[in-house]
């Protein structure tokens, strides 16, 4: 009897730990997904999925609300082609409903106008997201 209580008690945590790893996402793999769907977005040039992840009361510290910064997007769009992003480091903190994700980021596109690759890079750039429903990145800096 208390082998067999003892192997259900060990079969529960064991159960607890692989659902908890395997089927429970948490907030900073959600956060982390949603980074990187915006980064997959930039690439592939579409703004009404990036539209979607940012949140309509966005602002950052370059100047951009929520239309000027699609609109930033849209012009740099039609200015390169072949848009790749690369996270060279990245720290997810999650507390509650905000998370702040630190990034340092270098882009690469191809300058329609004179045919050649740029690169830019930006050592750090921290994002501020906020959950609702879903999360949403309401700052930048």
């Amino acid at each position: 009897m208390w082998r067999y209580l003892l192997f259900l008690i060990f079969l529960t945590i064991f159960l607890y730990f692989l659902i908890d790893k395997y089927f429970i996402i948490s907030e900073e793999e959600k956060v982390k997904k949603i980074i990187h769907e915006a980064k997959t977005a930039c690439e592939n040039e579409d703004l009404e999925k990036i539209s979607k992840i940012l949140d309509k009361n966005y602002y950052d510290n370059f100047g951009h609300n929520y239309e000027r910064l699609l609109i930033r997007l849209y012009n740099i769009f039609n200015q390169y082609d072949e848009i790749k992003i690369y996270f060279l480091k990245e720290r997810i903190k999650v507390d509650n409903s905000l998370a702040v994700c630190s990034l340092s980021v270098r882009a690469i596109g191809l300058a329609l106008d004179i045919k050649e690759y740029e690169v830019f890079y930006k050592d750090l750039l921290t994002l501020y997201l906020k959950k609702d429903n879903n999360w949403h990145i309401y700052y930048a800096e």
